[in-house]
C-alpha cells in the first residue's frame, strides 16, 4: 500500500484496529515473532489508534539528544504486548534506521509498510543493568 493511501485513510478517521487474536502473533523464540499481515496493516493504516494502547516518550542522553523512544504504557493483550515489548523499553533502531528524531522515526514507520521482515533494537533495564535486545519479526499472510 502506498503512503498516499495510508495518509488518506488516516485522515478519514479509520476505526480502531481489531483485537489481537492468539493466532495473530506467534512467539517463535525469546526475541522472534511472526505477525499476521492483516493485523499489522490495521495498525499501520491508523497509527492514531495506538494512543489507547501505548504511550511513548522520547528517550534522551545526558546531552539531551534523542536516542530513541521509551514505552511508558503498554495495555495488556494489545499488539505491542504480544510482540514482546515491555514498559521501560527504549526502542533505538528499526530496520537499521536510528530513531534519533521524528524524521527517522517516520522513515522507520514507512519502512514497515512493505516489510515482510523487520528488526527492532532496544534497550531493556533489568536489575539496574541495561541490556541490548534485538527483536525480529516475520510478517505472514493469513493463507500461510
Amino acid at each position: 500500500m502506498k503512503l498516499y493511501s495510508v495518509l488518506v485513510l488516516v485522515l478519514l478517521g479509520c476505526a480502531h484496529p481489531p483485537p489481537v487474536r492468539p493466532a495473530d502473533v506467534t512467539q517463535v523464540s525469546s526475541s522472534a515473532y511472526t505477525v499476521e499481515q492483516a493485523l499489522l496493516d490495521s495498525y499501520l493504516l491508523n497509527p492514531f489508534s495506538l494512543s489507547d494502547e501505548i504511550r511513548i516518550v522520547t528517550a534522551r542522553d545526558k546531552k539531551k539528544n534523542i536516542v530513541g523512544y521509551r514505552f511508558k504504557k503498554i495495555k495488556p493483550g494489545t499488539l505491542f504486548d504480544k510482540l514482546g515489548f515491555c514498559v521501560g523499553d527504549v526502542v533505538y533502531e528499526v530496520n537499521g534506521l536510528a530513531l534519533d528524531g521524528p524524521k527517522h522515526a517516520m522513515e522507520a514507520y514507512v519502512s514497515l509498510q512493505e516489510a515482510r521482515r523487520f528488526e527492532v533494537r532496544l534497550w531493556r533495564r533489568r536489575k539496574g543493568k541495561r541490556k541490548t535486545i534485538i527483536m525480529s519479526y516475520q510478517v505472514r499472510n493469513a493463507k500461510g
